[in-house]
This record gives structure tokens, C-alpha cells and sequence, in this order.
């Protein structure tokens, strides 16, 4: 049996989950090349991803609301050193929309910072938004896809550092207020 790629959280008929507060970290379990992120909000709606490092996701991207995440929160989480940062997608049915993620710090992604994407001929994610966060991966795209508006971001070096194998922003940071909360 070829096992799939493994996130850390799936939020799969979920409404109002609360993820708060985690250090998540390499994914993906025994399945390199498969994708996995560190919350997969698959069918949720109204859920919260706050305060949050995700870091290490090799094969996918910190935050996935994906196909069908409705209404849903991510802010102030901590997002680095994955393949992508923020995605939001679709199947052939369903699409996600109207999800928020702000107040966020993405760094080091090495494919996206934000992106979107959805199944050929269904519909693409709409009305949602990347907003008063920093986003800093010079080997990445910025944004790509549609559905998403990005406003009110800062383009600047976050300076992280990593503590016990864990990144946390430096005391420096120009991000601190948009990071996890003590």
C-alpha cells in the first residue's frame, strides 16, 4: 500500500475548531514527495489558527484551507522554512472563501509565500485574504493564483532564530507584533 502524505492537523468537518498555541513541525510524516501542511482545513468552517509555529513542512505549506475551508481565521502564526506558506483551494465542487489569514509571519517558504489553486473546470476559492502580515522568502513567489486579495503587508526581513530546534522571532524583530502572542 503507497501510504499519502500526512499534515499535522486536518480539520475535516470541523466548525469552530480552535488550533492555538502549537509548535508544528516536519509533516510529513514517512512520505517524502507527498504533500502534507501543518493545518490542513479540508471541510471547516469558522475555524481559529492562532498563535502557532509551523515550521519544516518540506512537502506542503503551514496553513492549507483546502477544498472547502469556509469563514475561517489564521493569525498571528509564526510560518517558516516550509514549501509554501498560506495556500487556499478547491476541488471539482467546493472551493474555499472567505478565509483570513492576518497578522502572520511567513519566512523562508522555498515555492510561495501565498498561493491558490483549484480543480480544472471547478470553481476557484473566493473572497478571501492575506492581510497585515510580513512576508519575507527572497526564493519564493510572493503571491500567486486567484481568490485572494493581499493588503496591508510588509515586506521585510523578520529575523528568526531558532532556539532547541524551534524558530521564534528574535527579540529585534521588525514582525513582533504580527508573530505568536506570549
Amino acid at each position: 500500500m503507497k501510504e499519502a502524505g500526512r499534515s499535522c492537523v486536518v480539520l475535516d468537518h470541523a466548525g469552530s475548531a480552535v488550533v492555538d498555541g502549537n509548535v508544528l513541525h516536519e509533516c510529513n510524516g514517512v512520505s517524502p514527495g507527498q504533500y502534507g501542511a501543518g493545518v490542513l482545513a479540508v471541510t471547516s468552517a469558522g475555524a481559529r489558527i492562532t498563535d502557532n509555529v509551523i515550521q519544516g513542512i518540506a512537502g506542503g505549506d503551514g496553513i492549507a484551507f483546502s477544498p472547502n475551508a469556509q469563514f475561517s481565521v489564521a493569525s498571528h502564526n509564526l510560518i517558516v522554512a516550509n514549501l509554501g506558506g498560506v495556500y487556499f483551494g478547491g476541488n471539482p465542487k467546493t472551493a474555499s472563501r472567505r478565509n483570513v489569514a492576518e497578522q502572520n509571519v511567513i519566512t523562508r517558504a522555498s515555492r510561495f509565500d501565498v498561493h491558490s489553486g483549484y480543480a480544472q473546470n471547478g470553481p476557484p476559492p473566493t473572497g478571501n485574504a492575506v492581510r497585515k502580515s510580513c512576508l519575507w522568502s527572497p526564493a519564493a513567489v510572493t503571491a500567486s493564483g486567484p481568490g485572494f486579495k493581499m493588503s496591508l503587508n510588509r515586506s521585510v526581513r523578520p529575523r528568526v532564530v531558532k532556539v532547541a530546534g524551534i524558530y521564534r522571532l528574535a527579540p529585534s524583530s521588525p514582525c513582533r507584533a504580527y508573530g505568536p502572542r506570549p
